[in-house]
């Protein structure tokens, strides 16, 4: 789906569904920057959030350094 007027930044923007998303043979997931470092440990530690509901068929996961401390 396109979006145009997002209420968020920035407002043009292409979603999909996580079903959509599901049928994707390869997903590769960065996650980077400092703030992102809570969300990284609870991640780690099995805590729902919205990135485990997107799985593929093949996933690689890449880190950056400020993420992780």
């Amino acid at each position: 789906m396109i979006e145009r007027n997002s209420p968020k930044y920035p407002k043009n923007r292409i979603s999909m569904s996580y079903s959509k998303l599901n049928q994707s043979r390869n997903v590769v997931k960065i996650i980077s920057g400092s703030s992102k470092c809570n969300i990284l440990k609870q991640w780690l530690n099995n805590i729902q959030l919205p990135i485990k509901q997107i799985n593929g068929d093949s996933e690689k996961v890449y880190t950056s350094q400020d993420a992780l401390s």
